[in-house]
């Protein structure tokens, strides 16, 4: 127990004008004194007085301990290096009786800098921790629908796989492979980004369909606004590459040289099991029934994987899209052991 209260200066024991700025700082070095081991009654009871002293008081007092408590959620080992800076500042009891009302202030200033200081890192930490997150896979075959905390609905074709993380401030969705249909509930003061490999789709609201598959990425928007750009390898917007606000019925792909075009919507016909081709080559036709399943047709000849194909077909159907091949191309099927190979006619 101390001869004196360990006490940093109430307004009345002062001889200079007490601002707004002097309570929170009076508040910042009160909480910093409280955390010392020899913290004790006489210290308690100077509190509880400075505290009634003024209305004022008792809100600084209030916003110190919100800050805080935002200071919890710094790492144990950054809290000790901080608290240490800290208690360094903090005046002895007999300091404190020798120190007069304005070194006292001053001093308090200089903890309330501190504190400042680590409830600036504690909330540039404390809003980088993802509030949720989740990683949704669905196997060879499989199809999923799944409701995300923000009431927004996300659709995963086949073989797909993506990580979900919500922050304080914005949305987070990486389709790692695969394909997505989402409906983003609106919330535009917390944006959602969607990312697929070097494409980025930001939206607040809105939905729409998002592929990557093989590299290659793609946005089809059914409803709503959305912006699209290409990320560099630092995940800053890439140099030299315009960002397209697409709407509803509008498209874009990611070229293999990494810039964006803009190509007819189709419509995410996976999310009723079929798969459409509009006179796609047939080895890209053949990959994508592959997907969903094993196929159990070949193409070695490049001629005939360039064949170009149209129709629309169900995913599980891949016997009746190959018996339909000889009658609209060139080609024949071969029994090759387990597998059909696809061969010119």
């Amino acid at each position: 127990m101390h001869d004196s209260p360990a006490s940093l200066p109430a307004a009345q024991e002062t001889d200079i004008d007490i601002t707004d700025a002097d309570v929170d700082a009076t508040a910042a070095g009160w909480w910093l004194r409280q955390q010392a081991a020899d913290f004790g009654p006489l210290d308690a009871q100077a509190l509880a007085d400075w505290l009634e002293a003024s209305t004022a008081h008792l809100a600084a007092w209030d916003a110190m301990q919100r800050t805080a408590t935002a200071l919890e959620s710094i790492p144990a080992a950054d809290a000790a290096r901080i608290g240490a800076m800290a208690r360094a500042l903090t005046p002895s009891p007999s300091a404190a009786t020798r120190t007069s009302a304005l070194r006292r202030v001053g001093i308090a200033a200089a903890m309330a800098t501190v504190v400042a200081m680590v409830a600036w890192g504690g909330a540039i930490y404390f809003n980088a921790l993802p509030l949720h997150s989740a990683e949704y896979v669905t196997a060879r075959g499989a199809f999923d629908t799944l409701t995300l905390p923000d009431g927004s609905s996300l659709e995963l074709d086949t073989a797909s796989q993506v990580q979900v993380r919500y922050f304080r401030s914005r949305r987070e969705l990486r389709l790692i492979e695969g394909q997505a249909y989402l409906q983003v509930s609106h919330a535009p003061e917390r944006p959602m980004h969607v990312d697929a490999g070097a494409l980025r789709a930001t939206v607040v609201g809105t939905r729409f369909h998002v592929r990557h598959v093989g590299g290659a990425a793609s946005v089809v928007v059914d409803e709503g606004c959305v912006k699209v750009s290409v990320r560099d390898a630092h995940g800053a917007s890439a140099a030299g590459t315009p960002v397209h606000i697409l709407k509803a019925g509008q498209a874009v792909a990611l070229r293999p040289d990494g810039s964006l075009t803009t190509q007819a919507a189709t419509a995410a016909d996976w999310r009723a099991k079929r798969l459409s081709f509009d006179n796609a080559p047939l080895g890209d036709a053949l990959a994508e029934f592959a997907r969903y399943g094993d196929s159990g047709f070949v193409v070695h000849d490049p001629k005939v994987a360039a064949m170009r194909v149209s129709g629309s077909f169900r995913v599980d159907a891949v016997d009746e899209f190959a018996q339909a091949l000889p009658l609209i191309l060139p080609v024949r099927l071969r029994a090759d052991g387990a597998t059909q190979e696809i061969i010119p006619r």
